[in-house]
């Protein structure tokens, strides 16, 4: 089974996604370097660099989540390798196959196969490579020192910083921009059926990813969790601490819980309104639901203090073992004062 289909379940799950909505975004998913979204210098960069295959050096794309990193190695893979592509290229997620055996029964096996003929070599993409145990880290650093003549590598982090600096020297850093909004909107316009939802919503929503965008204006109310909402707009955010907030968290708390709301969704829909409360803030509209009046009481900097703390937890959700532990950490925070 080819590895974009096997692991489309895992993605579905880690991005909140139905399998019908990933297969769409793999359906829309980009073919070529020139169709690749708001990443033009990036683009142009690459394009240089694989006109002269032989001088192609190994890889690793940096940025957020849903910015292009994963398409434009693949779009890397067929441009070079050609109709060849999938025969050459092996396709690794690390948050999936995290420990030194991938490394070890994988990637070396895979690297080891020289009969290539006329393809100029083979290419090794690892998404998500600062997922990987130190362990595998450390094995592949020992393929990476080794001179590869038939093997190119090109790895994708949300986190550069949490690769061995090492692997990081080993490779040529691009670093992706983020996805401006106006540019998903573009992008979806004609992908898609009218939604209930304006396209500047579901562009900010989705946070410069444009999966997450198809997934929120098919499935608006999965984004926007009620609980979360009463909650904000029923605790006097940032006041003393009272027993009748206890009383509302711990409800709350159950009702999340009960509901089976995903850590994401709760997260995301928290994030949404503190950001719609910064913009009011700060003088611009404010877009979608109406702002809880008990976020329009904080300071701007307990905001951006709240913002960091959840955008965090955001990229974590994937690692907790405890749902209501975090469940009830995240309620916490979100009603304490922040000093």
């Amino acid at each position: 089974m080819n590895y974009r289909v096997s692991i489309l379940f895992i993605l579905a799950l880690e991005q909140g996604m139905s399998i019908e909505q990933l297969m769409w975004v793999e359906k829309y998913r980009p073919k070529r370097l020139d169709d690749v979204v708001n990443q033009k210098e990036i683009v142009e960069g690459i394009k240089r660099i694989i006109a002269s295959p032989a001088g192609m050096p190994n890889m690793l794309f940096a940025g957020p989540a849903g910015v292009g990193k994963t398409t434009v190695a693949l779009c890397i893979a067929r441009e070079v390798l050609g109709e060849y592509w999938r025969d050459y290229t092996l396709e690794l997620n690390a948050s999936d196959e995290r420990g030194i055996n991938m490394v070890r029964e994988k990637v070396k096996m895979f690297t080891r196969y020289t009969s290539i003929g006329s393809i100029p070599f083979k290419i090794v993409i690892l998404d998500e490579a600062d997922e990987m145990t130190p362990e595998a880290q450390n094995a592949l650093l020992k393929i990476l020192e080794e001179p590869q003549l038939n093997t190119i590598f090109l790895l994708t982090t949300d986190v550069p910083e949490n690769l061995f600096a090492t692997v990081r020297s080993r490779c040529h850093l691009i670093r992706f921009a983020d996805i401006s909004e106006n540019e998903i909107k573009r992008w979806l316009e004609n992908r898609l059926k009218p939604s209930q939802f304006p396209l500047s919503l579901i562009a900010s929503l989705a946070q410069g990813s444009l999966g997450k965008a198809y997934a929120i204006a098919t499935s608006p109310d999965d984004y926007f969790t009620p609980a979360i909402v009463q909650f904000l707009s029923r605790i006097p955010t940032g006041a003393a601490h009272t027993a009748t907030q206890d009383t509302i968290l711990l409800n709350t708390a159950d009702s999340l819980i009960a509901e089976k709301v995903p850590l994401n969704t709760a997260i995301n829909t928290a994030i949404f309104l503190l950001r719609n409360a910064l913009r009011a803030q700060l003088g611009y509209s404010h877009i979608g639901p109406e702002i809880p009046p008990s976020l329009m009481q904080l300071r701007p900097q307990e905001i951006l203090a709240k913002l960091q703390f959840l955008s965090a937890r955001l990229k974590e959700t994937h690692l907790n073992t405890n749902a209501t532990l975090t469940i009830f950490s995240l309620l916490y925070h979100l009603m304490a004062k922040d000093k």
